[in-house]
């Protein structure tokens, strides 16, 4: 079996401002000898700019990957990295790229996120000119037509706050239910 883990942001990748693979097999650190590691060489094969992480080696990233095995096959007696077999390698990328599809859809997201916000701040700034120009064509008064086009701006561009919240919402419910679990194995 094969944990994985994408963390993104924060102090994630902190120690050196790169991406950092932490290894582990049956949650014991893996601290020697990386790059004769299965792990590595899984890590190396995924394609990370499909899931938004462009420049690996350069992002605020930590990948965590634990092979749970009765029998793990170690490159020698001192157990320092996992043997590269190709069965092995396959099911750590599998979990690793399910993983990164989790991180992905949070890049997407704040990038959607950013984008409406621009795209709000550029009907805001525009209000004042739309509202002059509406007033010399109807003769309406500008600060009516200004407020009505702020009042149309906030009602388009709502759909952020709405979003926010349904995503804490969200989280809250997944953070209750592994709470549970817990409460419950214990």
């Amino acid at each position: 079996m094969v944990e994985a883990a994408v963390a993104y942001g924060g102090k994630a990748g902190a120690a050196s401002n790169e991406g950092e693979v932490m290894r582990f097999a049956n949650r014991v650190p893996l601290l020697f000898d990386a790059g004769a590691c299965a792990i590595t060489e899984a890590v190396k094969t995924v394609e990370w700019s499909r899931y938004g992480l462009k420049d690996f080696e350069k992002m605020p990233v930590t990948i965590l990957v634990n092979f749970v095995s009765v029998y793990v096959p170690y490159t020698g007696a001192g157990k320092l990295a996992i043997a590269a077999e190709d069965e092995i390698v396959a099911e750590i990328r599998m979990a690793l790229m399910d993983a990164a599809r989790g991180v992905g859809s949070y890049l997407s997201g704040l990038k959607r996120a950013e984008d409406k916000e621009k795209r709000k701040q550029i009907f805001l700034k525009y209000i004042p000119e739309v509202a002059e120009a509406l007033h010399d064509v109807t003769g309406k008064p500008k600060a009516g037509l200004e407020a009505q086009l702020r009042k149309i701006a906030e009602k388009r561009t709502v759909g952020l706050e709405e979003e926010d919240a349904a995503a804490e919402g969200a989280l809250e419910k997944i953070e209750e239910a592994e709470e549970e679990e817990t409460e419950e194995e214990g």
